[in-house]
């Protein structure tokens, strides 16, 4: 049942939620899951639900299996917030015979840990795997290029927290560790990025 908050939203309050998950959205470039969404604008799962379906119904929001993002027509500048915010925490060589793909697929959509699955950034062909943490503002993100596995900090602020820092490096070994877990099917999330990325491949689970 409702909350009576809920039941007694006026259309404005709708039109404010609507708005801000599309600047949300434009802030970032790629994919956002829900519970991403919910957790970055503290709405009510009922209520984005509901702004996310006018969004959708009117082309504004598109969804697939990696989360949310702006139409065509509504996007917004790239490289951005890399540019403004991303820190290093550390970096491992990876053994040569792991593409970047399946490395970032089979993290991709899980929650780790105490990471809670964010979604995807893009940065020209450059993805970044998001998280947040719960109590630490800001995000723990993750990427490869080449053979280099890089995670750092997205802080919300100007200083980073030490336990959002704890959390990256927490990220790495985690990482790790499923690269060398045997393969499974692939999910819902890995298929997605798979095809988001143009490129049939194996998934870590």
């Amino acid at each position: 049942m409702p909350s009576p908050a809920l039941a007694t939203a006026s259309p404005r309050a709708e039109g404010r939620l609507d708005d801000q998950v599309v600047r949300l959205l434009r802030r970032q470039t790629g994919r956002i899951a829900f519970n991403g969404l919910r957790r970055e604008l503290a709405a009510h799962p009922e209520s984005l639900t509901r702004a996310l379906r006018r969004l959708e119904r009117g082309g504004i929001v598109l969804r697939d299996g990696l989360g949310y993002t702006l139409a065509d027509g509504y996007h917004r500048d790239v490289d951005r917030w890399l540019e403004r915010s991303f820190r290093p925490i550390a970096s491992v060589e990876l053994a040569s015979e792991l593409a970047p793909d399946v490395v970032l697929g089979s993290l991709a959509g899980r929650w780790l840990g105490r990471l809670r699955w964010v979604g995807v950034y893009e940065r020209s062909d450059d993805p970044w795997l998001v998280w947040s943490v719960d109590g630490a503002p800001g995000h723990v993100l993750l990427s490869v290029r080449g053979r280099s596995l890089t995670v750092g900090v997205e802080p919300s602020g100007n200083e980073a927290t030490d336990r959002l820092e704890e959390s990256a490096r927490e990220l790495l070994v985690l990482a790790l560790d499923r690269l060398h877990r045997p393969m499974r099917p692939r999910s819902a999330a890995a298929v997605a990025f798979a095809a988001e990325r143009e490129a049939p491949i194996p998934w870590a689970s």
